[in-house]
């Protein structure tokens, strides 16, 4: 048991650290979730899955996986020993009196502090009013947590990206073997008519994936489904 207006002192320091804490966690969150994220990708292309699947997959694992962290963080208690002693590392004129003040526990019968032990955390909280404990948890260790899940966010992004250009056309139109690949294709002329025996040039342009090859089908009135094979 800490007294309160030493946790209080300690704070600023607890949280620093614990935004530390939570960066890095966050960071390797992501970092593994676009890992996966670059798999899912890899394995729809050989197997031909929905990029929309894959895209909402993703969404699903970084939402559940981002909550699941922050949960995690908000429920880690502080080690006020191990803050202690980092922040005599900083101050070393303090030799041990934030640490003994720390471990002090009320020694009353009605869970009253000791003269001594009110001596201690008094003096260690003078030494706070005057100093910043929080730098124990340096500014460059801040920065780099920061900067690490910026990068694994960047990186999430990127993962992203890679299905997301294929999704709007599984979105708009959403039918077809093509729609449930991936593959984003316009065919012109489209509805048209044209007279008996005159030719036609039928053009399918692809955006984005393209298949090693298709083939177009085509039927008369009356007459079985032929095709023609092409390769892209």
């Amino acid at each position: 048991m800490i007294e309160e207006a030493l946790r209080r002192q300690m704070q600023p320091a607890v949280d620093r650290k614990r935004h530390v804490h939570l960066a890095w966690r966050m960071a390797a969150c992501w970092l593994g979730v676009g890992l996966a994220g670059f798999v899912l990708i890899t394995a729809g292309r050989h197997w031909g899955w929905s990029s929309l699947w894959i895209v909402l997959t993703l969404l699903v694992g970084t939402i559940l996986a981002t909550a699941w962290v922050i949960y995690r963080s908000r429920r880690m208690q502080p080690d006020y020993r191990a803050l202690a002693r980092a922040i005599e590392e900083q101050h070393p004129e303090l030799q041990a009196l934030l640490l003994a003040a720390v471990e002090q526990k009320p020694e009353g019968p009605d869970g009253e502090w000791g003269y001594m032990q009110r001596q201690v955390i008094g003096e260690a909280i003078d030494h706070a009013m005057g100093h910043e404990w929080q730098e124990s948890v340096s500014v460059m260790r801040l920065f780099a947590a920061n900067l690490a899940r910026l990068a694994a966010m960047a990186f999430l992004l990127v993962a992203l990206l890679q299905v997301v250009p294929s999704t709007s056309f599984v979105l708009g139109a959403g039918k077809g073997p093509l729609a449930a690949s991936g593959y984003t294709v316009s065919v012109s002329p489209g509805d048209t008519e044209i007279e008996q025996g005159s030719p036609v040039v039928i053009l399918g342009r692809f955006e984005g994936k393209v298949p090693s090859n298709v083939n177009l089908f085509f039927t008369s009135a009356g007459q079985k489904s032929q095709d023609r094979k092409s390769v892209v």
